[in-house]
């Protein structure tokens, strides 16, 4: 098994739902950290979810909320919000985040092929 340390997935946030990383075929990962900058001058709030049954469903439904890691939190103007957070994922499965025009999200960890 060959285990990579790397950048999984940068993004920008647009108002909807954009997928921040989603594991290769035949790969499986350790999401060590997410950290979400603010690069407005406003305050904005972002909401984070997993597809893990791997149906690429954009966004949790009424229904399966129990998707969200996280619900509305809000970054300050020109700050960040950082989570050391080890999430485990299975190839399929995927991160997304929701939020306002003017965040830059990043997630950080290990591939394992």
């Amino acid at each position: 098994m060959a285990e990579a340390l790397k950048v999984l997935g940068q993004i920008k946030t647009d108002g909807g739902w954009t997928k921040l990383y989603e594991v290769p075929a035949a790969t499986s990962a350790s999401v060590s950290s997410i950290v979400i900058c603010n690069r407005t001058t406003g305050i904005l709030a972002f909401h984070m979810a997993l597809d893990i049954d791997g149906t690429g469903e954009v966004y949790p439904t009424s229904g399966d909320e129990e998707k969200y890691l996280y619900y509305d939190i809000q970054v300050a103007t020109d700050d960040a919000f950082a989570a050391v957070i080890g999430i485990t994922l299975a190839a399929a499965e995927a991160i997304w985040i929701s939020g306002a025009t003017g965040l830059s999200a990043h997630a950080f960890g290990v591939e394992v092929t």
